[in-house]
């Protein structure tokens, strides 16, 4: 299991690399995967805190 530090560093990271995907349509296989990993570590973050 990830530790909360350690996803909430992944978080951050991918919150910056947001801004290179304003450009690319909804259904891009990059945003797609972007919107799947902040899913996963929101479900993980849940998981860790509770």
């Amino acid at each position: 299991m990830t530790s909360e530090a350690e996803l909430m560093s992944e978080l951050e990271s991918l919150k910056t690399d947001m801004s290179t995907l304003l450009d690319k349509p909804m259904d891009s296989p990059e945003v797609k995967a972007w919107v799947s990993r902040m899913l996963a570590i929101k479900s993980e973050l849940n998981r860790v805190v509770h």
